[in-house]
């Protein structure tokens, strides 16, 4: 019995650790061969960010019932077959449930949610984080989950962009 319990006990916590991820797919966890093996997976491109190389592949989403889901693109680090990256598009009609669950499960980090504006949350949990962004003139909303060193690093690309940007407006 005592056995029984302490296994119990085990599964548990190894389930209540697990990092977060959509449908199964844990970012920093999953390998490209074990979801190869369960979903239809189609090579898209590779890409170069901070001197290692991203695979992208769409996955086929006719295997998943959720409401709303339009496509989704796994990203996996290409030496090591670990996923990175997991982007879904979904109708913009779901934005307002998705964030009230996800404002449950994981921690705030950021939010915008204006009338006439793009709508977008940021959370964040063990190293991954999730954002769901939704255009205002978009029937199309984006919900990423993706590593948050990868994050980061994409976030200072934008803001560098952004800066630059900036500073040529200023010139005309």
């Amino acid at each position: 019995m005592r056995l029984l319990l302490t296994l119990y006990i085990l599964c548990c916590s190894m389930i209540a650790t697990a990092g977060p991820g959509p449908f199964g797919f844990q970012i920093d966890k999953s390998q490209y061969d074990e979801i190869k093996a369960r979903h239809s997976l189609t090579h898209m491109k590779d890409l170069d960010v901070a001197d290692v190389t991203y695979s992208a592949y769409s996955v086929e989403t006719k295997d998943f019932t959720f409401d709303g889901l339009h496509n989704g693109t796994l990203y996996f680090e290409k030496n090591s077959g670990v996923l990175k990256c997991v982007l879904l598009n979904l109708d913009v009609a779901r934005y307002p449930d998705i964030e009230d669950i996800l404002g449950k499960k994981y921690r705030s980090i950021d939010k915008t949610n204006t009338p006439l504006n793009d709508k977008y949350a940021v959370y964040e949990k063990s190293g991954t984080i999730i954002k769901i962004d939704a255009p205002v003139l978009s029937s199309l909303m984006r919900l990423i989950y993706i590593n948050k060193d990868i994050y980061t690093i994409l976030n200072s690309n934008d803001t560098e962009r952004t800066k630059k940007s900036e500073e040529e407006a200023a010139q005309l």
